[in-house]
């Protein structure tokens, strides 16, 4: 991944994501489709990198989450069996 490149929205699925100047010196990237906005950071290689940060951080609790709710839907089974 460049770091350049903005992730989609890690709050909806959406890739409508742009990367705006909101004030001198303030650039935030924004979702389309939910209005999500991320961080301000002084540029917008900055705010791309700000953005792109919680993505990462969700999709591993995701994953996280999903492998511990498949060991309990296993566990689940055994136990009814």
């Amino acid at each position: 991944m460049n770091d350049d490149q903005v992730l989609r929205c890690p709050f909806c699925p959406a890739k409508s994501v742009r990367v705006i100047e909101i004030d001198v010196d303030g650039w935030v990237v924004t979702c389309g489709a939910c209005g999500s906005i991320g961080p301000t950071a002084r540029d917008a290689q900055e705010a791309i990198r700000r953005w792109n940060v919680p993505l990462n951080l969700v999709a591993q609790h995701a994953l996280t989450t999903s492998a511990v709710e498949v060991k309990r839907g296993v566990s689940t089974a055994h136990e009814i069996q």
